[in-house]
C-alpha cells in the first residue's frame, strides 16, 4: 500500500514521514524469517517461512500459513522495488543499498517458500492438493468440512493467490480443488453454513492472472 501510494502521488514528503514505520515492519517480518531459520532444522518443510496467526478471527492458532509467507514476501518485495526507484531517482545510494538488501531477501524467501509448497503437495487423491499450511497431509473431502477448511476456501487460499508468487500449476491447483470440493456455489464462496464473498477480490485477481 505504501508503494501503492507514492507511485501514485509521488509525495516524497509522506514517504519521508512514513518511512520509519515501513523500516519496522520490514523488519519485524524478516526477524520472523531469521527465527523460522534459527529454530528449524535444515530439511524441516516449514524452515525459512513465517510462523503466525493467518487472519483474526483465528489468531489463536499460528503456524506456518503459506498465505502469511506469501505476503509477507509480496510486501517486502514492493518495499524494496520501491526504495531502488527512489534511490535512484534520488541519487541516494544508502537507500539503493537496503532496496537491493531486500531484493535478496525476498528471493531467499520465495525459494523456501516454493520449496515448502511443493513438498507439502499432496497427490494421492483424483487431484493435487495444495494445503493451506506447511506440511499439512489431510487433503479435505469438502471445503466446507471444518473451521480449518472453510477458512482455507474463504480466505487462506484466496490471499495465497493474490500474493502472485506460486507457480502457475501450483495456482492452478487451488482453483481446481477448490471447485471439485465444493467451495463454489455459482462462483461465489462457500463458508461453513453460508456464503460469504468478502476476501473474494483476492480470488478474482488470481482468475484473471490465469
Amino acid at each position: 500500500l505504501t508503494a501503492d501510494c507514492v507511485r501514485a502521488t509521488a509525495d516524497d514528503q509522506w514517504f519521508d514521514a512514513n518511512r520509519p514505520a515501513v523500516d519496522r515492519l520490514a523488519a519485524y517480518l524478516l526477524q520472523l524469517r531469521h527465527n523460522s531459520r534459527r529454530d528449524q532444522a535444515a530439511d524441516a518443510v516449514s524452515r525459512g517461512l513465517l510462523f503466525g496467526g493467518a487472519e483474526a478471527d483465528n489468531h489463536k492458532s499460528p503456524d506456518y500459513f503459506f498465505s502469511g509467507s506469501a505476503w509477507a514476501w509480496r510486501g517486502l518485495l514492493e518495499t524494496a522495488q520501491l526504495f531502488v526507484e527512489m534511490g535512484g531517482r534520488r541519487n541516494d545510494p544508502r537507500l539503493t543499498g537496503r532496496g537491493e538488501e531486500l531484493l535478496a531477501e525476498c528471493e531467499e524467501l520465495r525459494s523456501d517458500l516454493l520449496r515448502s509448497v511443493s513438498r507439502s503437495i499432496v497427490t494421492s487423491g483424483d487431484r493435487p492438493f495444495l494445503p493451506p499450511i506447511a506440511g499439512f497431509d489431510k487433503p479435505f473431502a469438502d471445503m466446507t468440512q471444518d473451521r480449518l477448511a472453510s477458512y482455507t476456501n474463504y480466505r487462506y487460499w484466496l490471499e495465497t493467490l493474490s500474493a502472485g508468487c506460486l507457480t502457475a500449476e501450483q495456482e492452478r491447483m487451488i482453483f481446481d480443488y477448490r471447485v471439485s470440493q465444493g467451495g463454489e456455489i455459482l462462483a461465489g464462496t462457500r463458508f461453513q453454513d453460508h456464503m460469504d464473498n468478502w476476501p473474494y477480490w483476492h480470488y478474482a485477481h488470481g482468475l484473471i492472472a490465469h
